[in-house]
C-alpha cells in the first residue's frame, strides 16, 4: 500500500508539470502516510529517529491534520513533550534546475525537520507555517525520508505564559496541512523564502477602488535559478464567477541567471464587484509566468477588492459608514485539540456569520488559512493577531521571534481581503515604545500604502486601540483621538470579583450565577442570565466612539491554568447554540434574515418571563393558543441603543402545552416558531452538523453528530442527562475520550471520516431509548 501511494506521487507530479501546471501548479497536499510515535518518557533514546534507515513499521499511522494527544473533554493536564513525524516521499528524476519546497501549515511548536537524515531547519513557533527550500537536500527518483521532531513544552523565546498560567491551550502535533512544492527554475517566488519587504510571491493591492472602475497593482517576483539568462514575460487573467473580466500582459524581460525580478503591473476592472461583510463578492487572479514562449508556472489567488478607510474614526467599507458587531474565537475542538479539518474551519466561520457578526477578532494568534479563506467567502472582517498573551520577554531572541512573526503573518495573509488590521501586539501586555514602534513599522514596511493599519492593546504607536471593556469598565480615555474597538466584553466584567460592578457585595456562588460563564447543562434562568450581560454591555458599547465591538466569546474552550471549560461561549465548545446565540441572531438587518428566537424550553422550571428574540416591527405569544401579549419594541422597559432589544413576556403561571410566538412585520406575519413542553423521552435522534460544508472522505474531515433525546412530538427533553452508546461499522472514527454523555437532553459525538467514500451508519442507545440506524452520505 505504502509502495503504491509513493507511485501514485510520482505519477501526478509528472502529469502536473507535463501540463504545465494547469491545476496544482505543482502544490500538492502530503497529509496521508505518515509515521508517528509519541515519545512519552524521558529514558527513550530519539537520536536515531531522523535516519533513513531507522525502522519506523512500528510506529503508529497517522494522517494530516493530526493531534499529538487525544486530551478528554475537560484538559486540566494537557500533554506536552516530544513527538515525531516521518514519510517517504519519492521526488520524480526530473530536469536540472527544479526547486523542491516542503510547506508545512503548523508544527507546534519547536520544529527540527531533517531530510534523509540531514537536519535542514530548527523552527520556533507553532501558528504560522515552516517552509523549507529542500532542492539540495532531495534524492531525485528515490525514496526521500522527512523526519519531523515537535516540542511543544514550555518556550520562553516564543512564549506566551507556561501552560499552567494559559489562559489557553497550546495542543502539539502538525495540526494543519503539509505541501510538496515542485517549481521550474523560473518561477514565482515563495513569499516566505524570498523574503523581501513587501515583495516576493504575487502581491495584490488596490490603488484605485470604485464600482464604476477599480485598479488591481500585482506586484509578482519571479526567480530565474536556471544556468541561462532567459526572456520571460507575465500574462495575468482576472476571473468573476469563472469569467473572463480583465487580462494584461507585461513586457518581455531577460532575467539573468541566478537572478530574480519584480514585476508590476496594473490591471483595469470595469463594473467592478467590491467586497464587503453584505456583499463579499470574489475574483480568482490568475498569473502565468512564460520563459522563451513557455509556460513555466502559474499561480491563482483570490481576492477582493475593497477599501477600509476611517473618517472621524469612524469605518467606512468602499465610502459606507460600517459598524463591526464580532466576537473572538479559539480555533480548538473537544479531544483533538486544534488538528481540525479545513471544512471544519469552514464549519466555525459558518457558524459565526450565520449568529449576525461580521467581524471577528483572532484570539490571540495566527489562525488556519482554511478559516481565513472562509472569512473571504463568508464576508467576515478579520483583525489578524500574532501570537501573543501577557508574557513579554526582555530578550533579543524573543523580540525577533515577533518581529518575524509579524513580517511572516503579512506575507501569509495579505492577499486577503477580509484583513483589516494587524494586530501586531501582546494582548494583555505591558510592552516597551520601542518594541511597539518596530512592531508597526514592519506593518507599514510590509504593506505600504494609506489605508493599512496596525492595532493594538495600548493606546500608543498603533493605528487602531483595541480596548476591552471587560478590563475596563468604564473604557480607557474619555477623548480617543484614533479609531477603536471594544476588543472583549461581556465575559470578565460579569465574573470577577474586582472587575467594577458589584461581583464583590456577592457570594462565590452567587457571582458564578451571575456571570456570563454558563454551560448549557446550568439551565435556563443561568443561560438567560448570560444573554443579558451580553445585551447590556453591548448596549455600552454604543455609547461609546468603537467602531466594532467584539464579545468575548464564540465558543466554549478549555484553559492550561484552570480546571473547568471557559463557559463564556455564545455556544457550547461542541458548537450547539446557548440562547444568547439567538440574541445575536436577532441582531441582523431584516433585509439579511427574519429571525424570531424562542429563549425557553417550557417546562415547570422555566422562568415565567419569557423572552424572545427577533428583528421583527412586532412579536405576538400564545399559550395553547390564547394571546398572552403582543409587543412593539418601544412596549419593552428596556434601552433602546440595541436596533433589536428582546421582546419579554410576562405569564402569570405555568401551563403545559405550545408556546407560539409570531412575528410581524409592516403589519404582515411572516415567521413563527413553536416551543412544546417535552414530554417523556422515548426515543433518540441523532443528526450532523454541516454547516455549509458536506461531510467529505478522505481528507481527516471531522464532524459534530449530535444525540438527542426526545419525546413524541421530536421535542427534546433538556433533563436527560444519560450516557449513550453509539456503534458504527463505516469508515469513522469516534474521538471522544471518556463516555459520551447528555448535556441539556443532546449528547455529542465528534467523529472523523475515514478514506472512503459513501454511506455512513450509526445506531445510539441510552438505557431504553433506542434509534433506528442514521444514514449519511460522505463524498
Amino acid at each position: 500500500m505504502k509502495q503504491t501511494n509513493c507511485l501514485v506521487v510520482l505519477l501526478f507530479v509528472i502529469l502536473v508539470f507535463e501540463s504545465c501546471g494547469q491545476k496544482t501548479n505543482g502544490k500538492i497536499k502530503i497529509n496521508a502516510d505518515w509515521k508517528f510515535k509519541l515519545v512519552e518518557e524521558s529514558s527513550v533514546l530519539d537520536d536515531q529517529f531522523q535516519s533513513s534507515d531507522y525502522d519506523d513499521s512500528a510506529w503508529e499511522n497517522v494522517s494530516l491534520p493530526h493531534t499529538a494527544h487525544l486530551e478528554p473533554l475537560v484538559v486540566n493536564d494537557q500533554w506536552q513533550g516530544i513527538c515525531w513525524y516521518r514519510k517517504s516521499l519519492i521526488i520524480p528524476q526530473a530536469d536540472k534546475g527544479k526547486k523542491i519546497i516542503i510547506e508545512l501549515e503548523a508544527a507546534m511548536s519547536h520544529a527540527k525537520i531533517w531530510l534523509n537524515g540531514v537536519l535542514m531547519t530548527v523552527h520556533q513557533g507553532g501558528y504560522l507555517p515552516v517552509v523549507i527550500d529542500a532542492t539540495k537536500y532531495v534524492k531525485k527518483g528515490e525514496k526521500n525520508t522527512l523526519a519531523i521532531r515537535l516540542n511543544n513544552t514550555d518556550n520562553p523565546i516564543t512564549g506566551p505564559k507556561p501552560l499552567k498560567k494559559l489562559d489557553f491551550n497550546m495542543y502539539g502535533g502538525l495540526y494543519r496541512n503539509a505541501w510538496l512544492i515542485i517549481k521550474n527554475g523560473i518561477h514565482i517566488s515563495h513569499p516566505i523564502l524570498a523574503n523581501k519587504e513587501a515583495g516576493g510571491g504575487v502581491f495584490i493591492t488596490y490603488p484605485k477602488v470604485s464600482e464604476k472602475e477599480s485598479i488591481l497593482k500585482v506586484k509578482t517576483h519571479v526567480e530565474n535559478e536556471s544556468r541561462e539568462y532567459k526572456s520571460v514575460e507575465l500574462q495575468h487573467s482576472v476571473f468573476y464567477n469563472g469569467e473572463l473580466v480583465s487580462k494584461v500582459k507585461s513586457k518581455l524581460l531577460a532575467v539573468k541567471s541566478k537572478g530574480d525580478f519584480e514585476f508590476i503591473d496594473d490591471i483595469s476592472i470595469p463594473n467592478s464587484k467590491l467586497w464587503s461583510p453584505k456583499n463579499p463578492n470574489l475574483y480568482k487572479v490568475e498569473t502565468c509566468v512564460f520563459a522563451g514562449g513557455k509556460l513555466v508556472d502559474k499561480e491563482t489567488n483570490q481576492i477582493g477588492i475593497r477599501e477600509f478607510t476611517f473618517k472621524n474614526n469612524e469605518l467606512y467599507i468602499n465610502g459606507k459608514k460600517t459598524f463591526l458587531r464580532g466576537v473572538n474565537r479559539h480555533q480548538e475542538y473537544p479531544f483533538i485539540g486544534y488538528a481540525l479539518s479545513d471544512n471544519a474551519q469552514y464549519r466555525d466561520a459558518k457558524k459565526i456569520k450565520d449568529a449576525g457578526f461580521n467581524y471577528i477578532r483572532l484570539s490571540h494568534y495566527p489562525q488556519s488559512p482554511a478559516f481565513m479563506d472562509a472569512c473571504d467567502e463568508l464576508g467576515i472582517v478579520v483583525m489578524d493577531a500574532i501570537l501573543g498573551w501577557q508574557y513579554y520577554l526582555d530578550n533579543d531572541l524573543f523580540r525577533a521571534y515577533c518581529y518575524r512573526s509579524s513580517t511572516e503573518l503579512i506575507r501569509r495573509d495579505r492577499n486577503h481581503p477580509c484583513v483589516l488590521a494587524w494586530e501586531v501586539s501582546l494582548n494583555e501586555t505591558d510592552m516597551p515604545i520601542p518594541f511597539m514602534e518596530e512592531l508597526n513599522r514592519i506593518v507599514h514596511a510590509e504593506y505600504p500604502g494609506a489605508n493599512t493599519y496596525s492595532c493594538g492593546w495600548k493606546n500608543d504607536v498603533y493605528d487602531l486601540y483595541l480596548q476591552a471593556r471587560q478590563h475596563r469598565l468604564r473604557h480607557y480615555d474619555s477623548i480617543q483621538t484614533k479609531p477603536y474597538v471594544v476588543s472583549e466584553y461581556g465575559d470578565w466584567e460579569y465574573y470577577s470579583s474586582n472587575a467594577g460592578l458589584n461581583q464583590d457585595k456577592l457570594s462565590k456562588q452567587k457571582r458564578f450565577e451571575t456571570s456570563s460563564r454558563q454551560l448549557r447543562a446550568y439551565g435556563e434562568k443561568r443561560l438567560l442570565q448570560q444573554a443579558k450581560n451580553i445585551q447590556e454591555a453591548h448596549n455600552d458599547n454604543f455609547n461609546t466612539t468603537a467602531f466594532a465591538d467584539g464579545y468575548w466569546v464564540m465558543y466554549d474552550y478549555n484553559r492550561g491554568y484552570h480546571d473547568d471549560i471557559e463557559a463564556s461561549g455564545i455556544m457550547d465548545i461542541y458548537r450547539l447554540p446557548k440562547f444568547s446565540y439567538g440574541f445575536y441572531k436577532s441582531q441582523k438587518d431584516i433585509h439579511e434574515e427574519v429571525v424570531l428566537e424562542l429563549a425557553t424550553y417550557w417546562t415547570k422550571k422555566s422562568p415565567l418571563d419569557v423572552s424572545v428574540f427577533s428583528n421583527c416591527d412586532q412579536v405576538k405569544l400564545f399559550l395553547n393558543d390564547s394571546l398572552i401579549a403582543e409587543q412593539k419594541p418601544d412596549d419593552n422597559n428596556i434601552s433602546n441603543n440595541l436596533a433589536h432589544p428582546p421582546f419579554t413576556f410576562k405569564i402569570d403561571k405555568f401551563e403545559a402545552g405550545t408556546l407560539k410566538a409570531i412575528g410581524v412585520l409592516d403589519g404582515k406575519q411572516v415567521v413563527e416558531k413553536v416551543v412544546k413542553t417535552p414530554g417523556k423521552a422515548v426515543k433518540l435522534k441523532l443528526w450532523i452538523d454541516e454547516s455549509g460544508k458536506a461531510p467529505q472522505a478522505d481528507c481527516n474531515d471531522v464532524l459534530f453528530l449530535y444525540i438527542a433525546a426526545v419525546d413524541n412530538n421530536g421535542t427534546v427533553v433538556p433533563d436527560y442527562s444519560e450516557v449513550v452508546n453509539l456503534t458504527t461499522d463505516s469508515d469513522v472514527e469516534i474521538m471522544n475520550v471518556g463516555d459520551i454523555k447528555a448535556e441539556a437532553g443532546i449528547a455529542t459525538a465528534l467523529i472523523k471520516l475515514g478514506e472512503s467514500k459513501g454511506e455512513i451508519r450509526f445506531t445510539a442507545s441510552s438505557g431504553e431509548l433506542k434509534t433506528k440506524a442514521f444514514k449519511f452520505t460522505a463524498n
